[in-house]
């Protein structure tokens, strides 16, 4: 029976003796049966949940800083997983006390064993936002979810007030009354944000291009060319860099968001690759020209041979860049990525003059 049927044939939300788990850092409180065995440090708890034929399901229960569009966070969710070659089955959104719950459901093989894992983001306005993570053994699964939904219809907020769903463009506006204010973490950043403070070095080499009606300069270091194939991509090229480095300009007013373009790019970059040996990605922070710079580097193997790839964006106010390398049938040797790592640092897209 599928977990919805038992759910609406349930009697009563919870039987027998339950105990209460609250996280302040969201500011929600929720009921749990005693049965259950719960951990919990800081803002995070971990839950076991005994199932039928003695299985276990875990649960996590996490405090998550996340403030950007809500198919920002189903992207990077399908991406994460992607790279980890699992199968995402399904992404959707439900509501929870008013507010977007964000869904995603995982197949995955645990030691041979298949499993399946739920993930899922209350969307409320608050700095820190109340993430579960529930995962079973594939032929328990339907009891565990059945078993976790009853517990989170217990779900309430600490002040007792309804909460609100997050507005991208007023981020964790409000907080639950009577909850504890966590600040937004200060390393926390969006792409396509404005930079904070600090001086900017722009560099010296600048190439036209244009985006949304306005003209531009790709700004590089000295030693690199550009070879247009449109008014706003084109090619990179430097004696230091084997190929080229492909890269196109873009802005928010009439292309998707930075952070989506970046994700799409770097999924499709994984799929080239049959094995990944090794993954760099950096947290995205402002390069020194101030532009909000992510990007991920992958080393393994194509059919061909070695293969290695960068995505990389660069997010400013009102535009950013994005960048793609791809290496095969040749070993990517320090030099070369040096040279690729020393012109994401730099680069910018500035006002033509």
């Amino acid at each position: 029976m599928h977990w919805l049927a038992l759910l609406v044939a349930a009697p009563v939300l919870l039987q027998g003796e339950v105990k209460p788990y609250v996280n302040g850092a969201v500011g929600m409180t929720l009921e749990f049966p005693a049965a259950w065995q719960i951990k919990a440090v800081k803002d995070d708890a971990a839950i076991e949940i005994p199932l039928n034929a003695g299985m276990q399901a875990k649960l996590k229960i996490l405090a998550v800083a996340f403030s950007s569009e809500p198919d920002i966070w189903q992207i990077s969710q399908k991406h994460v997983n992607e790279q980890m070659k699992r199968e995402v089955e399904r992404q959707w959104t439900e509501e929870v006390l008013g507010v977007p719950l964000l869904m995603t459901k995982v197949n995955v093989l645990t030691d041979g064993a298949p499993e399946v894992i739920l993930v899922a983001l209350m969307y409320s306005a608050t700095p820190k936002k109340f993430l579960f993570r529930l995962s079973s053994p594939a032929a328990g699964f339907e009891e565990a979810e059945f078993a976790w939904r009853r517990s989170l219809q217990s779900l309430r907020t600490v002040s007792g007030d309804l909460p609100k769903p997050e507005d991208p463009e007023n981020p964790a506006a409000s907080l639950p009354t009577g909850t504890s204010s966590p600040s937004r973490p200060s390393s926390v950043i969006v792409l396509g944000s404005k930079p904070s403070g600090g001086s900017r070095e722009v560099a010296p080499m600048g190439f036209p291009v244009e985006t949304a009606g306005r003209k531009y300069e790709i700004r590089v270091p000295d030693g690199w060319r550009f070879e247009p194939k449109s008014a706003s991509e084109g090619l990179l090229k430097s004696d230091a860099v084997p190929g080229g480095v492909e890269v196109r300009v873009a802005s928010p007013r009439d292309s998707e968001p930075p952070a989506r373009a970046f994700q799409s790019r770097s999924a499709e970059s994984l799929n080239l690759f049959e094995s990944v040996q090794k993954r760099e990605e950096n947290r995205p922070s402002p390069n020194k020209a101030g532009f909000v710079m992510g990007r991920v580097w992958r080393m393994g193997r194509d059919a061909s041979g070695p293969l290695a790839t960068l995505d990389a964006v660069g997010a400013g106010e009102e535009v950013y860049w994005v960048v793609r390398f791809r290496l095969s049938g040749q070993a990517l040797t320090s030099a070369v990525q040096a040279s690729l790592e020393a012109l994401v640092k730099a680069m910018s897209v500035e006002p033509a003059p």
